[in-house]
């Protein structure tokens, strides 16, 4: 298990981040994710993990309902992971039992501390 904070950006309330934590069963190819939101909420992403011989490997998940500004929300999606320190989210959102809509998909690389790793 590992947790790790990441300070993510800004949206119109200022500065959020969030902390992920991991747990990965690798004879069950299977991941769950927990991320807590500094704006008041958290995700739980649960779903299998696939890889192919070159790499990259993929984290297909879903979250449970959870509640964010009054409303109820359901996301899934893909996290593709190319490496450690580069990987891409697709992600669909829902309100209520409404139909998914894409969020579209967001590249990440991760920044190294000052003076760290």
């Amino acid at each position: 298990m590992d947790e790790k904070g990441f300070e993510c950006g800004e949206d119109p309330g200022g500065a959020f981040t969030v902390k992920s934590t991991i747990v990965y069963d690798p004879s069950a190819h299977y991941m769950v994710v927990l991320e807590r939101d500094s704006r008041g909420f958290e995700m739980l992403k649960t779903g299998r993990v696939g890889g192919d011989s070159g790499g990259y490997f993929t984290h297909h998940w879903q979250t449970p309902p959870f509640t964010i500004k009054g409303k109820r929300v359901r996301l899934k999606g893909g996290s593709f992971l190319a490496s450690p320190a580069h990987y891409r989210v697709r992600a669909e959102i829902a309100e209520g039992d409404g139909p998914f809509i894409s969020m579209g998909t967001v590249w990440m690389e991760r920044q190294a501390a000052a003076g760290g790793k």
